[in-house]
């Protein structure tokens, strides 16, 4: 039976090994600069979306307090997109694809 491994350099001082490339400082950081240019400013954003779903949630409660919560969270989802397009990129395609499928959620299409 061989117990040798290949690519195994067994001099001493030598690894065999490659050296572990460095983790980036911020893997994050290149999706937050790609994503701002599509959904704009974090901060501003956040602010247009939570003030848009008070608003739902505000007219929900008080006009259709028994409504389900997969309908609540589709018109929800829907004044993130909103918000997205408002502060960010209007021709982002996706934003306006995401709006059509979560109202198809809302209206209880088949998820599958």
């Amino acid at each position: 039976m061989d117990n040798t491994k290949e690519n195994v350099d067994l001099r001493p001082g030598v690894t065999s090994a490659p050296p572990t490339p460095k983790a980036p400082a911020n893997p994050g950081l290149g999706l937050i600069k790609e994503r701002r240019f599509a959904h704009g400013n974090w901060e501003q954003q956040a602010r247009c979306a939570q003030e848009l779903k008070s608003i739902i949630r505000r007219y929900v409660e008080v006009c259709n307090p028994n409504m389900s919560p997969a309908k609540l969270e589709a018109l929800e989802m829907d004044a993130v997109k909103t918000s997205r397009i408002a502060c960010g990129n209007p021709d982002h395609a996706d934003h306006w694809d995401d709006k059509s499928g979560y109202a198809m959620l809302g209206k209880g299409a088949p998820q599958s």
